[in-house]
Protein backbone atom coordinates (compact mmCIF):
# COMPACT_ATOMS: atom_id res chain seq x y z
CA UNK A 1 0.00 0.00 0.00
CA UNK A 2 2.66 2.68 0.78
CA UNK A 3 4.71 1.69 -2.00
CA UNK A 4 1.88 2.10 -4.20
CA UNK A 5 1.06 5.76 -2.74
CA UNK A 6 4.54 6.81 -3.26
CA UNK A 7 4.09 5.76 -7.20
CA UNK A 8 0.91 8.08 -6.72
CA UNK A 9 2.47 10.84 -5.46
CA UNK A 10 5.44 10.26 -7.80
CA UNK A 11 2.91 10.25 -10.65
CA UNK A 12 1.38 13.43 -9.65
CA UNK A 13 5.26 15.23 -8.91
CA UNK A 14 5.35 14.48 -12.84
CA UNK A 15 2.13 15.94 -13.87
CA UNK A 16 2.46 19.16 -11.38
CA UNK A 17 6.10 19.81 -12.84
CA UNK A 18 4.67 19.26 -16.28
CA UNK A 19 2.32 21.87 -15.82
CA UNK A 20 4.50 24.09 -14.33
CA UNK A 21 7.13 24.08 -17.47
CA UNK A 22 4.08 24.10 -19.53
CA UNK A 23 2.86 27.32 -18.02
CA UNK A 24 6.55 28.87 -17.80
CA UNK A 25 7.06 28.26 -21.28
CA UNK A 26 3.51 30.41 -22.15
CA UNK A 27 5.21 33.08 -20.17
CA UNK A 28 8.12 33.21 -22.16
CA UNK A 29 6.02 33.73 -25.41
CA UNK A 30 4.00 36.30 -24.45
CA UNK A 31 4.82 39.95 -26.31
CA UNK A 32 7.09 42.26 -23.34
CA UNK A 33 3.98 44.24 -21.90
CA UNK A 34 1.83 41.27 -21.66
CA UNK A 35 4.93 38.92 -19.65
CA UNK A 36 5.69 42.09 -17.50
CA UNK A 37 1.79 42.41 -17.05
CA UNK A 38 1.30 38.95 -15.68
CA UNK A 39 4.62 38.04 -13.62
CA UNK A 40 5.28 41.82 -11.88
CA UNK A 41 2.20 44.36 -12.45
CA UNK A 42 -0.56 41.71 -11.05
CA UNK A 43 1.58 38.23 -9.70
CA UNK A 44 0.58 38.91 -5.86
CA UNK A 45 -3.12 39.96 -6.98
CA UNK A 46 -4.44 38.17 -10.20
CA UNK A 47 -6.16 34.60 -9.26
CA UNK A 48 -4.92 31.22 -10.10
CA UNK A 49 -8.13 30.60 -12.43
CA UNK A 50 -7.49 34.37 -14.23
CA UNK A 51 -4.23 33.44 -14.67
CA UNK A 52 -4.72 30.20 -16.31
CA UNK A 53 -7.42 32.00 -18.73
CA UNK A 54 -4.88 35.14 -19.54
CA UNK A 55 -2.16 32.15 -20.60
CA UNK A 56 -4.75 30.88 -22.81
CA UNK A 57 -5.70 33.79 -25.00
CA UNK A 58 -4.57 34.15 -29.04
CA UNK A 59 -4.24 37.09 -29.24
CA UNK A 60 -2.84 40.29 -28.41
CA UNK A 61 -6.98 42.12 -28.52
CA UNK A 62 -7.95 39.29 -26.80
CA UNK A 63 -5.69 40.27 -24.21
CA UNK A 64 -5.98 43.61 -23.78
CA UNK A 65 -9.40 43.29 -23.59
CA UNK A 66 -8.96 40.56 -20.72
CA UNK A 67 -6.58 43.33 -18.66
CA UNK A 68 -9.31 45.87 -18.90
CA UNK A 69 -11.93 43.46 -18.00
CA UNK A 70 -9.67 42.25 -14.89
CA UNK A 71 -8.92 45.97 -13.35
CA UNK A 72 -13.14 47.08 -14.18
CA UNK A 73 -14.08 43.61 -12.20
CA UNK A 74 -11.76 45.55 -9.14
CA UNK A 75 -13.13 49.04 -9.68
CA UNK A 76 -14.87 50.29 -6.50
CA UNK A 77 -16.57 52.76 -9.17
CA UNK A 78 -17.56 50.68 -11.78
CA UNK A 79 -17.36 52.90 -14.67
CA UNK A 80 -15.14 55.62 -13.60
CA UNK A 81 -11.82 56.36 -15.82
CA UNK A 82 -10.52 56.69 -12.33
CA UNK A 83 -9.99 53.26 -11.00
CA UNK A 84 -9.21 54.22 -7.52
CA UNK A 85 -7.81 50.50 -7.23
CA UNK A 86 -5.59 50.30 -9.78
CA UNK A 87 -4.17 53.76 -9.34
CA UNK A 88 -3.64 52.74 -5.96
CA UNK A 89 -1.83 49.05 -6.59
CA UNK A 90 0.32 50.97 -9.27
CA UNK A 91 1.02 53.21 -6.79
CA UNK A 92 2.30 50.54 -4.46
CA UNK A 93 4.64 48.75 -6.65
CA UNK A 94 6.45 52.17 -7.53
CA UNK A 95 6.86 53.04 -3.96
CA UNK A 96 8.28 49.58 -3.07
CA UNK A 97 10.89 49.52 -6.01
CA UNK A 98 11.53 52.81 -4.62
CA UNK A 99 12.37 52.25 -1.08
CA UNK A 100 13.06 48.43 -0.85
CA UNK A 101 15.21 46.07 -2.35
CA UNK A 102 18.04 48.67 -2.46
CA UNK A 103 20.68 46.45 -0.37
CA UNK A 104 20.69 43.64 -3.06
CA UNK A 105 20.06 46.05 -5.92
CA UNK A 106 17.02 43.62 -6.54
CA UNK A 107 13.62 45.44 -7.92
CA UNK A 108 11.59 46.31 -4.53
CA UNK A 109 8.38 44.32 -5.79
CA UNK A 110 10.37 41.46 -5.36
CA UNK A 111 11.12 41.71 -1.84
CA UNK A 112 8.80 40.23 0.87
CA UNK A 113 9.02 43.98 2.20
CA UNK A 114 7.34 44.87 -1.49
CA UNK A 115 5.19 41.71 -1.55
CA UNK A 116 3.18 42.50 1.86
CA UNK A 117 3.29 46.68 1.03
CA UNK A 118 1.99 45.52 -2.79
CA UNK A 119 -1.10 43.41 -1.05
CA UNK A 120 -1.56 45.05 1.97
CA UNK A 121 -0.52 48.48 1.52
CA UNK A 122 0.56 50.91 3.48
CA UNK A 123 0.81 49.57 7.49
CA UNK A 124 -1.01 51.77 10.25
CA UNK A 125 2.10 51.78 12.46
CA UNK A 126 5.57 51.30 11.47
CA UNK A 127 8.49 50.60 14.17
CA UNK A 128 12.09 50.37 13.18
CA UNK A 129 14.75 48.27 15.45
CA UNK A 130 17.56 49.46 14.37
CA UNK A 131 21.24 49.28 16.49
CA UNK A 132 19.85 47.15 19.26
CA UNK A 133 22.68 45.14 20.96
CA UNK A 134 22.22 40.91 20.19
CA UNK A 135 19.01 41.71 18.23
CA UNK A 136 19.25 41.67 14.51
CA UNK A 137 17.62 45.07 12.22
CA UNK A 138 14.36 44.39 12.50
CA UNK A 139 10.43 46.31 11.58
CA UNK A 140 7.68 45.63 12.72
CA UNK A 141 4.29 46.47 10.93
CA UNK A 142 0.85 47.13 12.30
CA UNK A 143 -2.30 46.96 10.36
CA UNK A 144 -5.39 47.53 11.12
CA UNK A 145 -7.66 45.48 8.45
CA UNK A 146 -10.85 45.14 7.08
CA UNK A 147 -10.57 42.12 4.62
CA UNK A 148 -12.65 39.53 6.37
CA UNK A 149 -10.33 36.99 5.57
CA UNK A 150 -7.53 38.27 7.91
CA UNK A 151 -7.70 39.23 11.65
CA UNK A 152 -9.03 43.06 12.04
CA UNK A 153 -5.28 43.94 13.88
CA UNK A 154 -2.16 42.07 12.96
CA UNK A 155 1.59 42.05 12.81
CA UNK A 156 4.29 41.57 10.17
CA UNK A 157 7.42 41.47 11.11
CA UNK A 158 10.83 41.71 9.12
CA UNK A 159 13.99 41.32 9.91
CA UNK A 160 17.59 41.62 8.11
CA UNK A 161 19.99 38.20 9.13
CA UNK A 162 22.76 39.78 7.16
CA UNK A 163 23.97 43.51 6.31
CA UNK A 164 23.97 42.52 2.60
CA UNK A 165 20.98 40.72 2.80
CA UNK A 166 17.17 42.55 2.22
CA UNK A 167 14.35 42.12 5.08
CA UNK A 168 13.07 39.14 5.30
CA UNK A 169 9.70 38.19 6.55
CA UNK A 170 9.80 36.66 9.76
CA UNK A 171 7.38 33.75 10.96
CA UNK A 172 7.30 32.89 14.35
CA UNK A 173 7.30 29.08 14.16
CA UNK A 174 9.37 28.59 11.24
CA UNK A 175 12.11 30.95 12.50
CA UNK A 176 11.02 31.74 16.12
CA UNK A 177 12.19 34.91 18.06
CA UNK A 178 16.30 33.04 18.19
CA UNK A 179 16.41 33.90 14.46
CA UNK A 180 16.24 37.86 15.45
CA UNK A 181 18.94 37.63 17.69
CA UNK A 182 22.59 37.89 15.98
CA UNK A 183 24.62 34.65 16.10
CA UNK A 184 27.46 35.60 18.48
CA UNK A 185 24.96 35.28 21.13
CA UNK A 186 23.55 31.91 20.45
CA UNK A 187 20.39 32.36 22.49
CA UNK A 188 17.76 29.73 23.65
CA UNK A 189 14.27 30.21 22.91
CA UNK A 190 13.88 31.90 26.23
CA UNK A 191 16.98 33.87 26.58
CA UNK A 192 16.19 35.47 23.17
CA UNK A 193 12.73 36.47 24.45
CA UNK A 194 14.69 38.33 27.04
CA UNK A 195 17.17 39.93 25.21
CA UNK A 196 14.39 41.26 22.54
CA UNK A 197 12.35 42.06 25.60
CA UNK A 198 15.68 43.90 27.44
CA UNK A 199 16.19 45.48 23.95
CA UNK A 200 12.97 46.32 21.98
CA UNK A 201 10.78 45.62 25.06
CA UNK A 202 8.08 43.39 26.30
CA UNK A 203 5.65 44.16 23.62
CA UNK A 204 7.72 43.24 20.63
CA UNK A 205 9.12 39.84 22.36
CA UNK A 206 5.36 39.45 22.28
CA UNK A 207 5.08 39.79 18.97
CA UNK A 208 7.59 37.44 17.78
CA UNK A 209 5.42 34.39 19.74
CA UNK A 210 2.08 35.60 17.98
CA UNK A 211 1.86 38.24 15.37
CA UNK A 212 -2.23 38.33 16.26
CA UNK A 213 -2.83 40.94 19.55
CA UNK A 214 -5.71 38.71 21.22
CA UNK A 215 -4.17 35.16 20.27
CA UNK A 216 -2.81 34.18 24.06
CA UNK A 217 0.35 33.07 24.21
CA UNK A 218 2.80 31.33 26.87
CA UNK A 219 5.75 33.30 27.99
CA UNK A 220 7.18 31.74 30.27
CA UNK A 221 7.81 28.48 27.94
CA UNK A 222 8.29 30.08 24.49
CA UNK A 223 5.66 27.77 22.55
CA UNK A 224 4.37 28.82 19.76
CA UNK A 225 1.16 28.82 17.60
CA UNK A 226 0.38 28.39 14.05
CA UNK A 227 -2.57 30.42 14.05
CA UNK A 228 0.06 33.09 12.90
CA UNK A 229 1.97 30.98 9.98
CA UNK A 230 -1.68 30.36 8.88
CA UNK A 231 -2.45 34.22 8.80
CA UNK A 232 0.84 34.68 6.33
CA UNK A 233 -0.08 31.83 4.50
CA UNK A 234 -3.46 33.73 3.41
CA UNK A 235 -1.67 36.66 2.87
CA UNK A 236 0.87 35.49 0.92
CA UNK A 237 -2.15 34.12 -1.08
CA UNK A 238 -5.37 36.64 -0.84
CA UNK A 239 -5.95 36.30 -4.06
CA UNK A 240 -6.95 32.97 -4.11
CA UNK A 241 -8.63 32.73 -0.53
CA UNK A 242 -12.02 31.98 -1.12
CA UNK A 243 -13.71 35.29 0.66
CA UNK A 244 -11.33 37.09 -1.94
CA UNK A 245 -13.03 34.81 -5.02
CA UNK A 246 -16.25 35.54 -3.52
CA UNK A 247 -16.03 38.70 -3.45
CA UNK A 248 -15.14 39.38 -7.24
CA UNK A 249 -17.77 36.84 -8.36
CA UNK A 250 -20.53 39.19 -6.46
CA UNK A 251 -18.92 42.12 -8.35
CA UNK A 252 -18.34 40.17 -11.34
CA UNK A 253 -22.17 39.16 -11.50
CA UNK A 254 -23.41 42.57 -10.44
CA UNK A 255 -21.14 44.41 -13.39
CA UNK A 256 -22.83 42.23 -16.12
CA UNK A 257 -26.37 42.95 -14.44
CA UNK A 258 -25.89 46.76 -14.88
CA UNK A 259 -24.29 46.56 -18.11
CA UNK A 260 -26.71 43.69 -19.73
CA UNK A 261 -30.32 44.88 -18.16
CA UNK A 262 -31.89 47.05 -21.03
CA UNK A 263 -31.40 46.96 -25.13
CA UNK A 264 -33.17 49.54 -26.75
CA UNK A 265 -34.51 49.71 -30.48
CA UNK A 266 -33.54 51.71 -33.50
CA UNK A 267 -35.72 54.92 -32.16
CA UNK A 268 -33.68 55.94 -29.51
CA UNK A 269 -30.13 55.83 -31.62
CA UNK A 270 -29.51 58.05 -35.00
CA UNK A 271 -26.11 56.70 -37.22
CA UNK A 272 -24.14 57.89 -40.16
CA UNK A 273 -22.34 56.08 -41.99
CA UNK A 274 -20.05 57.35 -45.45
CA UNK A 275 -16.76 55.41 -47.38
CA UNK A 276 -14.15 57.66 -47.32
CA UNK A 277 -10.94 56.75 -49.08
CA UNK A 278 -7.66 57.48 -47.06
CA UNK A 279 -4.75 59.00 -48.54
CA UNK A 280 -2.88 55.32 -48.98
CA UNK A 281 -6.20 54.55 -51.53
CA UNK A 282 -7.90 52.33 -48.70
CA UNK A 283 -11.68 52.33 -48.60
CA UNK A 284 -13.18 52.83 -44.53
CA UNK A 285 -16.44 52.97 -43.29
CA UNK A 286 -17.14 56.25 -41.21
CA UNK A 287 -19.86 56.35 -38.75
CA UNK A 288 -21.18 58.46 -35.87
CA UNK A 289 -23.89 57.11 -33.43
CA UNK A 290 -25.88 59.81 -32.05
CA UNK A 291 -28.35 59.49 -28.58
CA UNK A 292 -31.88 61.22 -29.92
CA UNK A 293 -32.83 62.60 -26.19
CA UNK A 294 -30.02 64.50 -23.82
CA UNK A 295 -31.88 62.40 -20.58
CA UNK A 296 -30.83 58.92 -22.39
CA UNK A 297 -27.18 59.86 -21.38
CA UNK A 298 -25.83 60.12 -17.72
CA UNK A 299 -22.99 61.29 -15.78
CA UNK A 300 -22.31 60.09 -11.74
CA UNK A 301 -20.64 62.21 -9.86
CA UNK A 302 -17.10 61.01 -8.52
CA UNK A 303 -15.74 60.83 -4.76
CA UNK A 304 -13.76 64.19 -5.51
CA UNK A 305 -16.71 66.29 -6.28
CA UNK A 306 -16.56 65.93 -10.15
CA UNK A 307 -18.47 64.08 -12.67
CA UNK A 308 -17.56 61.01 -15.20
CA UNK A 309 -19.31 59.26 -17.50
CA UNK A 310 -18.79 55.57 -18.72
CA UNK A 311 -20.17 53.93 -22.01
CA UNK A 312 -19.53 51.17 -24.02
CA UNK A 313 -19.26 51.05 -27.63
CA UNK A 314 -19.61 47.80 -29.90
CA UNK A 315 -20.01 46.75 -33.53
CA UNK A 316 -20.16 43.94 -35.34
CA UNK A 317 -19.80 43.30 -39.21
CA UNK A 318 -21.75 41.05 -41.28
CA UNK A 319 -21.76 40.07 -44.44
CA UNK A 320 -24.62 40.49 -46.75
CA UNK A 321 -26.02 37.08 -45.97
CA UNK A 322 -25.42 37.35 -42.23
CA UNK A 323 -22.17 35.80 -41.37
CA UNK A 324 -20.39 37.43 -38.84
CA UNK A 325 -16.80 38.86 -40.09
CA UNK A 326 -15.53 41.04 -37.43
CA UNK A 327 -16.67 42.50 -33.96
CA UNK A 328 -15.10 44.74 -31.61
CA UNK A 329 -15.81 46.52 -28.26
CA UNK A 330 -14.25 49.79 -26.32
CA UNK A 331 -15.03 50.81 -23.01
CA UNK A 332 -14.98 54.95 -23.14
CA UNK A 333 -14.80 56.69 -19.91
CA UNK A 334 -13.87 59.94 -18.95
CA UNK A 335 -14.07 62.53 -16.55
CA UNK A 336 -16.34 65.96 -16.73
CA UNK A 337 -15.47 69.03 -14.78
CA UNK A 338 -18.46 71.22 -13.82
CA UNK A 339 -18.60 73.74 -16.49
CA UNK A 340 -18.47 70.55 -18.94
CA UNK A 341 -20.99 69.31 -17.01
CA UNK A 342 -23.63 72.55 -17.24
CA UNK A 343 -22.83 72.40 -20.75
CA UNK A 344 -23.88 68.68 -21.24
CA UNK A 345 -27.27 69.05 -19.44
CA UNK A 346 -28.90 69.94 -22.36
CA UNK A 347 -26.75 68.14 -25.13
CA UNK A 348 -26.87 64.60 -26.25
CA UNK A 349 -24.11 62.34 -26.37
CA UNK A 350 -22.57 60.47 -29.49
CA UNK A 351 -19.46 58.09 -30.39
CA UNK A 352 -17.37 58.23 -33.62
CA UNK A 353 -15.36 55.87 -35.27
CA UNK A 354 -14.27 53.86 -38.32
CA UNK A 355 -13.85 50.86 -39.63
CA UNK A 356 -11.36 49.58 -42.25
CA UNK A 357 -13.74 47.64 -44.26
CA UNK A 358 -13.21 46.34 -48.62
CA UNK A 359 -15.90 46.88 -51.07
CA UNK A 360 -18.70 45.07 -50.25
CA UNK A 361 -22.29 45.15 -49.29
CA UNK A 362 -22.61 44.69 -45.18
CA UNK A 363 -25.22 44.43 -42.12
CA UNK A 364 -23.75 46.07 -39.18
CA UNK A 365 -24.96 46.06 -35.74
CA UNK A 366 -24.00 49.18 -33.59
CA UNK A 367 -24.73 49.22 -29.68
CA UNK A 368 -23.96 51.68 -27.02
CA UNK A 369 -24.58 51.32 -24.12
CA UNK A 370 -24.65 53.40 -20.82
CA UNK A 371 -22.78 51.30 -18.29
CA UNK A 372 -23.83 53.63 -15.06
CA UNK A 373 -27.01 53.25 -16.31
CA UNK A 374 -27.07 49.45 -17.53
CA UNK A 375 -29.13 50.58 -20.70
CA UNK A 376 -28.04 49.75 -24.42
CA UNK A 377 -29.08 51.62 -27.75
CA UNK A 378 -28.95 49.25 -30.62
CA UNK A 379 -29.08 50.41 -34.28
CA UNK A 380 -29.09 47.22 -37.32
CA UNK A 381 -28.62 48.89 -40.83
CA UNK A 382 -27.07 47.62 -43.92
CA UNK A 383 -24.62 49.85 -45.76
CA UNK A 384 -22.33 49.48 -49.23
CA UNK A 385 -18.67 50.33 -49.44
CA UNK A 386 -18.44 51.08 -52.97
CA UNK A 387 -15.65 49.36 -55.27
CA UNK A 388 -13.30 51.72 -57.06
CA UNK A 389 -14.24 52.09 -61.07
CA UNK A 390 -11.13 52.25 -63.14
CA UNK A 391 -10.85 54.93 -65.64
CA UNK A 392 -13.64 56.49 -63.71
CA UNK A 393 -14.75 59.32 -61.13
CA UNK A 394 -16.61 58.62 -58.55
CA UNK A 395 -18.70 60.82 -55.36
CA UNK A 396 -19.33 60.01 -51.64
CA UNK A 397 -22.51 60.71 -49.97
CA UNK A 398 -22.80 64.10 -48.64
CA UNK A 399 -22.27 64.81 -45.14
CA UNK A 400 -23.85 67.72 -43.37
CA UNK A 401 -21.07 68.70 -40.61
CA UNK A 402 -21.04 71.09 -37.63
CA UNK A 403 -17.72 72.65 -37.61
CA UNK A 404 -14.25 71.99 -39.61
CA UNK A 405 -11.06 72.34 -37.58
CA UNK A 406 -7.42 71.52 -39.17
CA UNK A 407 -5.25 68.86 -37.51
CA UNK A 408 -1.41 67.41 -37.99
CA UNK A 409 -3.07 63.98 -39.57
CA UNK A 410 -5.92 62.41 -41.69
CA UNK A 411 -6.40 59.52 -39.61
CA UNK A 412 -9.32 60.55 -37.27
CA UNK A 413 -13.00 60.25 -38.19
CA UNK A 414 -14.47 62.36 -40.72
CA UNK A 415 -11.30 63.54 -41.42
CA UNK A 416 -9.29 64.21 -44.57
CA UNK A 417 -6.74 66.29 -46.16
CA UNK A 418 -5.81 67.51 -43.37
CA UNK A 419 -9.14 68.79 -41.95
CA UNK A 420 -11.69 67.36 -39.51
CA UNK A 421 -14.95 67.57 -39.38
CA UNK A 422 -17.85 67.43 -37.00
CA UNK A 423 -20.41 65.38 -38.18
CA UNK A 424 -24.64 65.89 -37.59
CA UNK A 425 -27.09 62.82 -37.45
CA UNK A 426 -30.43 62.42 -37.57
CA UNK A 427 -32.29 65.20 -35.86
CA UNK A 428 -29.37 67.51 -35.81
CA UNK A 429 -30.48 68.18 -39.74
CA UNK A 430 -33.44 70.42 -38.05
CA UNK A 431 -31.77 73.44 -38.49
CA UNK A 432 -32.73 77.23 -37.13
CA UNK A 433 -33.32 79.68 -39.57
CA UNK A 434 -30.16 81.56 -39.75
CA UNK A 435 -27.72 78.33 -39.17
CA UNK A 436 -26.00 77.62 -41.75
CA UNK A 437 -25.91 74.45 -43.56
CA UNK A 438 -22.23 72.97 -44.08
CA UNK A 439 -21.25 69.40 -45.75
CA UNK A 440 -18.47 68.05 -47.34
CA UNK A 441 -17.53 65.03 -50.01
CA UNK A 442 -15.13 63.58 -51.43
CA UNK A 443 -14.43 62.67 -55.14
CA UNK A 444 -11.79 59.60 -55.98
CA UNK A 445 -10.02 58.55 -58.91
CA UNK A 446 -7.70 56.02 -58.92
CA UNK A 447 -4.07 57.26 -58.45
CA UNK A 448 -2.72 56.46 -61.54
CA UNK A 449 -5.01 58.64 -63.65
CA UNK A 450 -4.26 62.12 -61.33
CA UNK A 451 -1.49 63.18 -63.56
CA UNK A 452 -3.79 62.91 -66.36
CA UNK A 453 -6.35 65.62 -64.66
CA UNK A 454 -3.70 67.71 -63.53
CA UNK A 455 -5.33 70.56 -65.23
CA UNK A 456 -8.62 69.80 -65.69
CA UNK A 457 -11.59 70.98 -63.14
CA UNK A 458 -14.74 69.51 -62.23
CA UNK A 459 -17.84 71.69 -62.44
CA UNK A 460 -20.15 71.70 -59.69
CA UNK A 461 -23.81 72.08 -58.98
CA UNK A 462 -25.55 72.37 -55.74
CA UNK A 463 -29.40 72.96 -55.86
CA UNK A 464 -32.06 73.15 -53.31
CA UNK A 465 -35.37 73.83 -52.61
CA UNK A 466 -38.54 72.83 -51.37
CA UNK A 467 -40.14 70.28 -53.20
CA UNK A 468 -42.85 71.31 -55.73
CA UNK A 469 -42.38 75.18 -54.24
CA UNK A 470 -41.22 76.35 -57.03
CA UNK A 471 -38.02 77.90 -55.38
CA UNK A 472 -35.64 76.20 -55.97
CA UNK A 473 -31.97 78.02 -56.08
CA UNK A 474 -28.35 76.57 -57.55
CA UNK A 475 -24.62 77.37 -56.21
CA UNK A 476 -21.89 76.96 -59.25
CA UNK A 477 -18.49 75.96 -57.50
CA UNK A 478 -15.51 74.01 -59.19
CA UNK A 479 -12.97 71.12 -57.93
CA UNK A 480 -9.35 71.19 -59.39
CA UNK A 481 -8.44 67.73 -60.00
CA UNK A 482 -4.86 68.63 -59.39
CA UNK A 483 -5.52 68.38 -55.79
CA UNK A 484 -6.20 64.70 -55.71
CA UNK A 485 -4.14 63.48 -52.69
CA UNK A 486 -1.50 60.45 -53.43
CA UNK A 487 -5.01 57.92 -53.08
CA UNK A 488 -6.36 59.34 -55.67
CA UNK A 489 -9.09 61.20 -54.21
CA UNK A 490 -9.68 65.30 -52.88
CA UNK A 491 -12.44 66.83 -49.98
CA UNK A 492 -14.54 69.17 -51.58
CA UNK A 493 -17.02 71.57 -48.96
CA UNK A 494 -20.20 73.99 -49.03
CA UNK A 495 -21.44 76.28 -47.04
CA UNK A 496 -25.43 77.13 -47.72
CA UNK A 497 -26.92 80.50 -45.78
CA UNK A 498 -30.67 79.38 -44.64
CA UNK A 499 -31.70 83.25 -43.71
CA UNK A 500 -33.78 83.84 -46.20
CA UNK A 501 -35.28 80.46 -46.47
CA UNK A 502 -38.71 80.19 -45.02
CA UNK A 503 -39.29 77.27 -42.81
CA UNK A 504 -39.66 73.20 -44.57
CA UNK A 505 -38.30 70.58 -46.48
CA UNK A 506 -35.96 70.72 -48.55
CA UNK A 507 -33.83 68.58 -50.83
CA UNK A 508 -30.08 69.24 -51.95
CA UNK A 509 -28.81 68.03 -55.40
CA UNK A 510 -25.22 67.54 -56.03
CA UNK A 511 -24.36 67.45 -59.78
CA UNK A 512 -20.64 66.95 -60.60
CA UNK A 513 -20.51 67.81 -64.53
CA UNK A 514 -17.10 67.17 -67.08
CA UNK A 515 -16.71 70.92 -68.27
CA UNK A 516 -15.35 69.30 -71.82
CA UNK A 517 -17.84 66.52 -72.45
CA UNK A 518 -20.84 68.34 -70.12
CA UNK A 519 -21.18 64.73 -69.13
CA UNK A 520 -22.68 64.41 -65.27
CA UNK A 521 -20.20 62.65 -63.10
CA UNK A 522 -22.24 61.80 -60.66
CA UNK A 523 -25.78 63.25 -59.24
CA UNK A 524 -26.02 63.00 -55.37
CA UNK A 525 -29.47 63.86 -53.45
CA UNK A 526 -30.19 64.15 -49.55
CA UNK A 527 -33.01 65.69 -47.90
CA UNK A 528 -32.83 68.35 -44.78
CA UNK A 529 -35.18 69.82 -42.67
CA UNK A 530 -35.27 74.08 -41.67
CA UNK A 531 -37.40 75.01 -38.52
CA UNK A 532 -37.48 77.92 -36.64
CA UNK A 533 -35.92 77.19 -33.51
CA UNK A 534 -32.67 76.48 -32.01
CA UNK A 535 -31.45 73.36 -31.89
CA UNK A 536 -28.48 73.17 -29.72
CA UNK A 537 -25.23 71.58 -31.59
CA UNK A 538 -24.68 68.48 -30.40
CA UNK A 539 -21.49 67.07 -29.13
CA UNK A 540 -19.56 63.98 -29.75
CA UNK A 541 -16.85 61.82 -28.89
CA UNK A 542 -14.11 60.36 -30.61
CA UNK A 543 -12.99 56.92 -30.74
CA UNK A 544 -9.62 56.77 -29.42
CA UNK A 545 -8.61 53.49 -31.21
CA UNK A 546 -9.28 52.94 -34.68
CA UNK A 547 -11.21 49.54 -34.91
CA UNK A 548 -9.15 46.68 -36.87
CA UNK A 549 -10.82 43.97 -39.21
Amino acid sequence: MRQRWYLVICCLGIVLSSALNSASETVKSLPPRFRDWITRDVAYIITKQEKEAFLHLAGDDAREVFIQRFWELRNPTPGSPDNAYKIEHYRRIEYANQYFGLVSHTEGWRTDMGRIYITLGEPAQRQRLLGLQKVTPMEVWFYSNANPALPPFFYVIFYQRDRTDEFRLYSPSSDGPEKLITAEAGPTRMSALKILSDGAGRDVARETLSLVPDEPVDVQTGRISLQSDVMLATIKNLANNPVSLRALETHRHLLEDVSHRIVLGDEFLDVLTVALRDAAGDMNLHYVLRLKKPEDFSVAETSKGGYYYSVLMAVKVHTADGKLIFGDEKKIANNVDSDDFEKMKQKVFGVEGWLPLPPNKYKIEFQLTNLLRGTAFRRELEVAVPEVQPDSLQVSNLVPFAEARMIGHSDLPFSGAGVKFTPLAGQELQLAQGANLNFFYQVWDLPAMKAAHSTKKLAVDYAYGRMGAGDAQTIHDEIPLDQLDAGGSVINGKRIATGDLPSGNYRLVMTLRDPESQVNIANVKTSMKYLLHVIVVLPFLQAEDRAAA
